[in-house]
């Protein structure tokens, strides 16, 4: 469904009938407008898109794949009137997100929890059936987007838009090179949750977003200016 006149109109409908997924709506960086996700795991992967410094764009359901062919339909509708007649039914597949790299490589992505997974295992050969068509199609499990980092990726991507001012940046450099917790590097320099949130966005400080949430206690190290911790995904 395209619920923004800004967004682009994704490959397939989110709801189907007699089905209990709830659409959830997003929008920010990296994204065309307001979309719609069908899943929490999806969603996170969607923010977890907009952290990544690697990532230039985000498009939720951008194409329809025919699994027998490899040919690519704008809209699963359109493969379906090509089969109109035919006696034969497509298989049609559709991908959770693409992603646009600032290299120009783009990068399907799948998002499967590990309960789906067990009662569906073919979906683990759809990367290998893509790549035979000269596609790349990342499967993302619960097993990467952990809770921890579920949560993360949702409080990162709130202050994607902040800009470090050169006093933030000399406060957060005194700190050393670490362990001090968040609220220990708080009170040290008098920052705001926002600017060590950034600093953390920056490459200025690094933690473990994928097994540690970010509160009060967490513990924060110098990152040197590397954004390695925010880049999760094997793109």
């Amino acid at each position: 469904m395209k619920i923004d006149p800004d967004a682009k109109t994704p490959a397939r409908r989110i709801h189907k009938r007699g089905k209990s997924q709830k659409a959830n709506y997003l929008s920010g960086p990296k994204l065309a407008g307001m979309v719609q996700t069908e899943s929490s795991l999806e969603s996170a992967a969607v923010y977890l898109g907009m952290i990544d410094p690697r990532v230039r764009e985000i498009a939720p359901q951008p194409v329809t794949f025919d699994l027998d062919t490899g040919k690519i339909y704008g809209t699963k509708d359109d493969l379906t009137r090509e089969y109109v007649g035919s006696g034969k039914s497509p298989r049609a597949y559709t991908p959770d997100l693409l992603f646009t790299l600032n290299c120009g490589d783009q990068v399907f992505v799948e998002t499967k929890s590990n309960w789906v997974i067990a009662k569906d295992p073919d979906c683990l050969k759809l990367p290998a059936r893509l790549a035979l068509f000269g596609h790349r199609l990342l499967l993302v499990t619960d097993e990467v987007i952990t809770s921890a980092l579920s949560y993360n990726v949702k409080l990162l991507r709130l202050h994607a838009d902040c800009v470090l001012t050169p006093p933030v940046l000399n406060a957060v450099a005194k700190l050393g090179v670490g362990p001090f917790t968040v609220v220990d590097a708080m009170q040290a320099t008098g920052l705001r949750k926002r600017d060590i949130i950034g600093s953390i966005l920056s490459g200025a400080l690094r933690c473990d977003i994928q097994i540690h949430e970010i509160k009060p206690k967490t513990y924060l190290w110098a990152a040197g200016g590397s954004t390695a911790h925010l880049e999760i995904l094997s793109l």
